[in-house]
């Protein structure tokens, strides 16, 4: 056990702990020049930490010296395995010797920077886990009505652009307190979006120096799922106050504020791994989603970071999905703004004319409730570009102008949102700003690399500016990423628009009946499916295809095949209209009477 003497303390307050801690976070959020130990001192201001040893307490600022000395103190207890030297040597080359950028300290570990900042991450938080553990001794303890709360004074403080709950003091009962106290806890208001709070996974390897695998994954799901903009989540320190204590999913959700948790745990079977993992309705317990992953024992940190992913992609949907299907208990009445804009999810995910139409009564419901609230703005720009240039229910050119004003104003409202940032990339390609979109696309994947919107989009402008191969791995990526997105008409179609380009005319087939399987409404799939049987020789067919598609949107085939769409190019215009031609179709049919 470490000497309990080597404690940290500011002048007059016990705060030296989160001086240390608060200089660790910083410099492992940041990638400037800044000296971590400098920028530590500023953002404390004038406070001081001190040892207490032989010379008694004094004051001075956090040196060098100071950290390496506590490096040094934990490294005996902490970092002494050969896996563990891997990480002391992250963490002595970030803080104490930092180079000028993290890249550059990856680089001379040789290290990915995902592998490093996996590995700083996992060094800092046993580090500060730590510190934390050794002023156990003398808590900070308030006995409020029965209730004791524990303050977390390492808690650092959280960057809100991340997504990131601040942490949260825990209310817990006082064994043999009063039971009427007890019973009345200070449950947390529920925020306007979906919350979620990610429990620190069981470790049921059975084996205490694999702690930090479950702890990581669990982590990585915290983390990750903080880059989305329509969640909510719980820091990383209020969700493991929970670690080790058996707890029901009610009271989480109660004691944090929350309507989802994430539990799970990790057995292991000679060099097998298998991890489970739920999402839960805290408010009933009902089960959302729950899936096991079995996978061999390799390289460990490669499979936490796979594991974590797949659960990280999962979640993010599944909340969606139940977010939905919330909205759509409520009486109309009822809705705030995110429950309105909810609705007109359902309603534009459904792909017809008049779903369409409801949508957008909704996301404009959802405009007036909260002006201030992006998701409104986005979801109404989805819907006007689908009833300009699907549906041909509003002017082409009118709705293009409308939509991206609106994806402009949600960005303005926030340029972080990557849900805001993708819309408008999809405005920009209507309007054949390919290079515009793919910018937009990709800034929204650098903070929310799981986004299905994103990959949609990225997909869509590679595809029509030539780049096919990238362009269908980007939406495959986006399908697998959210197979029950409201978008999926659209991904779909852009599957098969791909695959013919691709001249993969039999795959193209396939692709756009599985489209009008799933939206015999949506009309934009029968043009392709005509064009690429046209393509194969199976003339009947390829005619039966045709009369379909000019029954069923007569306006939209002559948008697309009679005039040329800004975001289509000359040649694979030319080559859509060589597929009809052989399926049957004459220039004279295509105008609407």
């Amino acid at each position: 056990m470490a000497d309990k003497s080597f404690a940290w303390r500011c002048p007059g307050v016990q705060l030296g702990t989160r001086t240390v801690v608060d200089t660790l976070r910083f410099r492992k959020r940041g990638q400037g020049r800044a000296s971590p130990l400098h920028t530590g001192r500023s953002a404390c201001r004038k406070r001081a930490v001190a040892r207490k040893g032989a010379g008694g307490p004094g004051t001075g600022p956090a040196t060098p010296q100071t950290l390496r000395a506590l490096l040094a103190e934990t490294a005996k207890n902490l970092f002494v395995s050969e896996r563990d030297q891997r990480l002391y040597r992250v963490l002595e080359l970030t803080y104490l010797n930092p180079a000028p950028k993290q890249e550059a300290v990856a680089d001379r570990l040789g290290l990915s920077f995902s592998t490093y900042r996996r590995h700083l991450t996992t060094g800092v938080d046993r580090l500060t886990e730590w510190l934390w553990r050794q002023e156990q001794g003398t808590p900070q303890i308030e006995t409020i009505v029965g209730y004791s709360t524990e303050r977390t004074v390492m808690d650092a403080p959280v960057n809100q652009s991340d997504n990131i709950a601040a942490p949260t003091d825990v209310f817990r009962p006082v064994p043999g307190g009063d039971t009427a106290a007890n019973e009345l806890s200070a449950a947390l208001p529920l925020p306007d979006k979906p919350s979620v709070a990610v429990l620190p996974f069981t470790n049921m390897i059975g084996e205490p120096d694999q702690e930090f695998f479950p702890d990581g994954i669990a982590e990585d799901v915290i983390t990750a799922l903080a880059h989305y903009p329509s969640l909510f989540v719980i820091a990383r320190n209020s969700c493991f106050t929970y670690k080790g204590r058996a707890v029901d999913v009610k009271q989480v959700g109660h004691e944090l504020g929350v309507r989802y948790v994430v539990e799970g745990g990790v057995r292991k079977a000679g060099n097998r791994l298998r991890v489970t993992a739920q999402l839960l309705e805290a408010e009933t317990g009902k089960h959302v989603w729950a899936e096991r992953y079995d996978r061999d024992l390799a390289d460990i940190f490669a499979l936490q970071d796979e594991i974590a992913e797949a659960v990280t992609i999962a979640i993010a949907p599944a909340i969606a999905g139940a977010e939905r299907h919330r909205a759509m208990r409520k009486p109309p009445e009822s809705l705030d703004a995110w429950a309105a804009y909810q609705r007109g999810l359902w309603y534009v995910g459904k792909a017809s004319p008049d779903d369409n139409a409801r949508s957008q009564r909704f996301f404009q419901q959802a405009i007036d409730l909260d002006p201030t609230f992006a998701g409104g703005y986005t979801g109404l720009a989805w819907a006007q570009l689908q009833a300009g240039t699907v549906f041909i229910t509003g002017s082409f050119a009118q709705t293009q102008t409308s939509a991206e004003a609106l994806a402009r104003r949600a960005v303005a409202l926030d340029d972080a949102d990557a849900e805001a940032r993708s819309c408008f990339g999809q405005a920009l390609r209507h309007r054949g700003d390919y290079e515009g979109a793919l910018a937009e696309a990709e800034r929204a994947l650098t903070t929310t690399p799981n986004l299905a919107s994103a990959h949609g989009v990225l997909g869509s402008a590679l595809l029509f500016s030539g780049r096919l191969r990238d362009g269908l791995g980007a939406v495959r990526r986006s399908i697998r990423l959210d197979p029950r997105d409201p978008a999926l008409a659209s991904r779909l179609n852009y599957m098969a628009i791909g695959l013919y380009f691709s001249r993969e005319y039999e795959a193209a087939v396939e692709a756009t009946k599985r489209a009008i399987r799933s939206y015999p409404e949506f009309p934009l799939p029968y043009r392709w499916l005509a064009a690429a049987l046209g393509q194969t020789g199976r003339i009947e067919e390829a005619g039966q295809a045709l009369e379909q598609a000019l029954a069923i949107a007569p306006t939209a085939f002559y948008l697309y095949v009679a005039e040329r769409v800004p975001w289509m190019r000359a040649e694979d215009h030319a080559h859509m209209l060589d597929g009809l031609r052989k399926a049957g179709w004459r220039e004279k049919s295509a105008r609407p009477s």
